[in-house]
């Protein structure tokens, strides 16, 4: 018997491992997420997008706005949170 599984894993960050010089692309897969946190985070994965989209071309205030939104419907949404922070942290460097 062949079971077949659709994860959805938004990509929320690349990291440098120690010692490489290659970034790694990290992804978030959220099957182990209760059924309602996965029903809001599927709600909101398009503005997640929109948001990680803005954050990548450095529009920080705008992806701040994304992020915050996904949180309105998603508040355990970690990775919107980290984004989130980053934006905020990023835009008070910026005003230094």
């Amino acid at each position: 018997m062949r079971v077949e599984r659709t994860y959805i894993c938004p990509t929320p960050d690349g990291v440098q491992v120690k010692g490489k010089s290659e970034f790694v692309m990290v992804y978030e897969v959220f099957e182990a997420d209760s059924s309602q946190v996965k029903e809001e985070k599927l709600a909101t994965s398009q503005v997640f997008l929109g948001g990680l989209h803005q954050y990548m071309l450095g529009k920080f205030a705008e992806s701040e706005k994304l992020f915050s939104e996904c949180l309105r419907h998603s508040p355990l949404d970690n990775v919107a949170q980290l984004y989130l922070q980053r934006c905020q942290h990023l835009k008070e460097r910026s005003l230094l």
